[in-house]
C-alpha cells in the first residue's frame, strides 16, 4: 500500500511541476484521474490538499482561482 502511495504522489507531482503556465485545480484533479483511475492520493491527502501544502511552502502560487509554479 505505501508503495501505491508513494507511486501516486510522484504521479501528482509530475502533472502539476509539467503543467505550463497557470492551471485550475480541477485541471490538475481530470489530468491525475485519467493517469490513475482514481483521485485517491494515499490516506493522509486529497489533490486539493496537496496543492494547499505546495502553496503553504511557496512552490505554487494562487491568484483568482489558478495555480502556477513558482520557479
Amino acid at each position: 500500500m505505501c508503495e501505491e502511495f508513494d507511486k501516486n504522489r510522484r504521479i501528482l507531482a509530475a502533472v502539476i511541476y509539467s503543467t505550463p503556465g497557470e492551471f485550475t485545480e480541477q485541471q490538475i484533479a481530470k489530468e491525475y484521474k485519467r493517469q490513475t483511475g482514481s483521485f485517491m492520493v494515499d490516506a493522509g491527502l486529497s489533490i486539493s490538499g496537496y496543492l494547499k501544502d505546495l502553496r503553504d511552502l511557496g512552490s505554487l502560487s494562487l491568484y483568482a482561482g489558478r495555480y502556477q509554479v513558482r520557479r
